[in-house]
Order: structure tokens, then sequence, then C-alpha cells
């Protein structure tokens, strides 16, 4: 297991599940496993599901209250709900939540599994992974103490994997997503970008604690794009990563890993203006990570909180 994953697997594993009898849970999962499919490691066993993705995350809102995860190797957003309901294209290459919360493309999907973890004294963690064709995790759907596990025991019996399975398929040669595409640093306009320091992040956070202010939270991958709009309470510190959180929505986020960060906006550079974004981009150009006005705020509103957060750094 690679360094991305284990962060996203420590980041959720304390926060997820715990209400859930490890025993009981697990044991009715395994029962229901056809042979081959589930595997056992320790304190970990997974039971692996097919790859039709699309009908997986059609019947997630099924299974009550969850949390939903979307990472990649700088940034983590997790946010306690209903998975949302979705939209698919024609193909079921592409699906969005009619929320606007989720924007997925499915090529870069590689495969999906089950994963239980049983956490000593302090319960288990039930969690549903998906990984890209480079086997990294990018997105999960953790079960909490108000998810229903009648619902997921069915619901992974229906989507267990059928016949010969590998832990990843091999990558194919795919379009780039429009997320990779379209969010590249070096693809910026000049006149569109101001470069900020590299604690930037952590102190706009810092100021929205400070102001009790919201703002919409954007983390992706080229599989998958996740916002949570969050009202952060406290910015503290968990290892390298920093965290961040309100009652339902949580960031973690590793400054290490996000080495710039950026205003981007029509016209940045002539100083105070509405649609501005930040940005922050992992050191080979590709951003990992957006905040943006949220919902009923005024852009010139939000650029003015943007403005003001980063005079006080």
């Amino acid at each position: 297991m690679d360094a991305e994953d284990n962060s996203f697997r420590r980041s959720e594993a304390g926060s997820a599940g715990r209400a859930l009898h490890a025993d009981a849970l697990t044991a009715r999962l395994l029962a229901i496993a056809t042979p081959g499919n589930a595997r056992r490691s320790g304190e970990c066993c997974s039971i692996r599901l097919w790859n039709e993705f699309a009908q997986m995350l059609h019947g997630a809102p099924k299974l009550g209250e969850v949390l939903v995860v979307t990472g990649n190797e700088g940034a983590i957003l997790g946010e306690r709900r209903e998975y949302p309901a979705l939209t698919f294209s024609e193909n079921f290459l592409r699906a969005q939540a009619v929320d606007g919360s989720l924007d997925i493309e499915f090529v870069p999907w590689g495969g999906g599994a089950v994963v239980c973890h049983h956490h000593g004294g302090s319960g288990a963690s039930q969690t549903i992974e998906f990984r890209d064709c480079t086997n990294a995790v990018i997105h999960k759907v953790c079960l909490t103490g108000s998810s229903l596990p009648d619902r997921f025991v069915e619901w992974v019996e229906h989507h267990q994997a059928i016949g010969e399975f590998t832990n990843a398929a091999p990558a194919p040669a795919f379009a780039p997503s429009r997320w990779q595409t379209v969010q590249q640093r070096h693809w910026l306009d000049y006149d569109e970008v101001v470069e900020l320091p590299g604690q930037a992040l952590e102190g706009i956070l810092q100021y929205a604690c400070e102001q009790e202010a919201t703002l919409r939270v954007v983390v992706g991958n080229e599989g998958i794009v996740q916002s949570s709009e969050l009202t952060p309470r406290s910015v503290r510190a968990r290892g390298s990563w920093l965290f961040t959180s309100d009652d339902t929505v949580g960031l973690h986020f590793d400054p290490d890993r996000l080495s710039t960060q950026v205003l981007h906006g029509p016209a940045a550079r002539n100083g105070r203006h509405a649609s501005l974004q930040f940005k922050s981009f992992s050191e080979d150009g590709a951003l990992r990570l957006a905040l943006a006005a949220p919902a009923g705020m005024a852009e010139d509103e939000w650029a003015d909180f943007l403005n003001t957060a980063i005079d006080h750094l």
C-alpha cells in the first residue's frame, strides 16, 4: 500500500462505523461472499466488488447516512450525509450529483472492494473503497452509526465480484478528465493568477474559524470531484497533515504536498475583484484543492472575504 493509501486510511479509520459491532456485521458480509471474493489479513478483511460503478453508486443512497470521502495525495474531504442521488450520461461513463456535490468520470476507475477493519475495543469500520487504474484509492463510502446494516448487506451481495477479478485493471489509454485538463497550473493565464505564500490555505481556514465563516471546499482527482460546504472551527495538526471540521464535514490536507497556492480569477492582478477562487496545486502542477463561495454568497462578498483573509497572513 502506498503513502497515499496509508494517509487516506488513517484519516477515516477512527471516524466511521465504530457503533457497528465488528463480529456481527463482518460475519454477515463474509457469509454472503462468494468463494474467492473474501480475503483476510490480520484485523482487516475485504470483499471484492464488480466493476459496474454506475449501478453501485445508483443504489448507494439506500444505505442511510454514510461518510462520503474523496481524496488525493495532498487533500481528503469527507462529509457525513446520505449518498447523493446521481444523474448519469447516456453511456454511463459520467455522473453528477443532483445537488452538485459530486462530478464523476468512471473511465479512470479500476475496481472496488468492501473493506472491514476491527479496531480492538473501539469497534469496527466498514468501508466501500474505489480505486483507479493505478490501484490508488480515489473515493470511499464509509458506514456510520446511522447507516442501515441490512441494506448494506443486500448491497454487497448484489454488487460483489463475479468470476475472475484482478486487484486492479491495467491502465487503459483514455482522454484526460475535465478536472485534469482544465485545472493544470501551467495553463492558467498569467493575468488571472496571484501567487500566494505556502501557508495561505492554513491562514484562510484560520481566518474562517475566527469569522465563523462558511466556504465551499472542492477536492478531486482524475476520477471524481467532491465539494462540500464547511464552517471550520479550528485547524489542528495530525502528524504532518492538518485537519479542520464542523459537525458534518472534515478536511485533511498536507501542506508539503500542496506546494503552490494561488488566487485565480479574471484580471486577478488588477486588485480586489469578484469571481475569485483559491486553488492549491501539487508539485507537478495538478489541482488538488480549491475554495469557492458557498451557496447564497455574492461573488463580491466572497472576494472581499478572500482578500481580507490573505491580508491577515
